[in-house]
């Protein structure tokens, strides 16, 4: 939801990763078939971790696919998402997407979602905002981490544990200072948690195989 760079920091840190920018595509195409195409292209196995509405699409792939995708790390995903009010959607989105909204980083942001073409950001937020991803969890197999913030207001906190207590294998971290853009405010964290899901998930398909 928050554009192109979103897991820039994450581009450096973790060299030979696949990372595709969905906003841009707009849900009308359909975020998780055209996921399916990327993670077929990708070599086994497939950790997939997504943000926002790319999170939402992992999670609707991972019960249709399950032989796609070996383990997700979801962020900034709850039961329920929030669309920001009506006017400059940019700002609306910037402003409930960081603890610090006057920060730099979120400067960067708001210009990088102003290249966005208005129709397709609008298009994706009421699209995220319309669906109801209760029970959507416990139908996953596959080991999760979900990754919340506690400043976060288009998918709040609340959400975020309602989603990870439907699976009692589902690991939940919170972030508290930071919001939404959690990638970007927080890439330090977020690294850590990337790559210790990552590790944990290698030796399950280890001892799986």
């Amino acid at each position: 939801m928050l554009g192109p760079g979103v897991f820039a920091a994450q581009v450096e840190r973790f060299e030979g990763a696949t990372f595709v920018e969905s906003l841009d595509r707009g849900p009308r195409v359909g975020l998780a078939e055209w996921l399916a195409g990327v993670l077929i292209e990708t070599p086994s196995p497939r950790a997939v971790i997504g943000h926002g509405l790319g999170a939402v699409a992992a999670l609707q792939l991972a019960t249709a696919r399950p032989d796609l995708i070996h383990g997700l790390m979801l962020i900034g995903i709850g039961t329920k998402a929030r669309v920001p009010p009506r006017g400059g959607l940019v700002d609306s989105i910037v402003d409930a997407s960081f603890a610090d909204p006057t920060s730099a980083t979120a400067q960067a942001t708001r210009d990088a979602l102003s290249e966005v073409d208005a129709a397709i950001l609008e298009e994706a937020v009421h699209a995220w905002a319309a669906l109801e991803l209760e029970g959507r969890l416990e139908a996953v197999g596959q080991p999760t981490l979900l990754v919340a913030a506690g400043q976060d207001q288009l998918a709040p906190l609340d959400g975020a544990e309602a989603l990870a207590g439907e699976r009692a294998r589902a690991g939940l971290a919170v972030l508290p200072s930071v919001g939404h853009a959690a990638p970007v405010e927080a890439p330090g964290a977020i690294d850590l948690l990337a790559a210790a899901f990552l590790a944990r998930l290698e030796l399950t398909l280890l001892g799986e195989s």
